[in-house]
């Protein structure tokens, strides 16, 4: 499997830096509502917008292409398939909450009426639930089971993954305390996923195949 441990690798590293940008990038600028800051991003280019999607839509494969692999190093189970489960859910609630949370700007490109300040506030933030509501608290259910099953898993990287998993599952209750709008930066403790992300890309790619370290060397005839 040292292949699928190093396309597992490159789609961490994947998902960290294309959600990273893509969301830095392309995201509200504000940290509480102001119609300015919603103006601006409502009539963002084209070509903002459609890098916005790729970067995030790239990253949805990346994380996909993780959570296979690691599901898959748990063996047969309740924890394999609850880990798999809610990782592809996860994944499809972020991408719909991202189109959602773009639905105002493709409205203007598209040649309609720029809807009110308040509208686009309302609709931007119920794409911001989708992808740090539904889709953290689906990830992060997916991590900490990953986390609890995974026996055959270094230990660091199921603490790391347990960690994670509650970085997601806590970033909704962290926007809801802080009264944030949507903001171009990702919840602080989202961070966390993202390093996540990276660091397990870095490792199944530099870390030999865990059938390596347990294959015996042939007798010498």
């Amino acid at each position: 499997m040292p292949h699928g441990r190093q396309l597992a690798g490159g789609g961490g590293i994947v998902f960290a830096a294309s959600l990273t940008v893509g969301f830095t990038l392309f995201g509200p600028k504000g940290g509480s509502y102001s119609a300015d800051e919603i103006g601006a991003f409502v009539g963002q280019t084209a070509t903002s917008l459609i890098a916005s999607v790729y970067l995030v839509a790239a990253s949805i494969i990346g994380l996909i292409v993780l959570m296979a692999y690691l599901s898959e190093t748990m063996g047969a189970g309740a924890y394999r398939r609850i880990t798999w489960a809610t990782s592809v859910l996860a994944a499809g609630s972020f991408l719909i909450g991202w189109c959602l949370y773009l639905t105002p700007s493709t409205a203007v490109l598209a040649a309609g009426p720029a809807p009110d300040a308040a509208l686009s506030h309302t609709i931007i933030t119920a794409g911001f639930v989708l992808v740090f509501g539904a889709s953290g608290i689906l990830f992060g259910i997916a991590l900490v089971t990953f986390a609890l099953g995974a026996g055959v898993t270094a230990a660091w990287a199921r603490a790391l993954s347990g960690l994670a998993g509650l970085g997601a599952f806590l970033s909704w209750a962290f926007i809801l305390a802080l009264g944030w709008s949507p903001n171009q930066w990702l919840p602080a403790p989202f961070y966390l996923v993202v390093l996540w992300g990276l660091v397990m890309g870095v490792w199944l790619i530099v870390s030999p195949s865990p059938n390596a370290l347990t294959r015996t060397t042939p007798p010498l005839r």
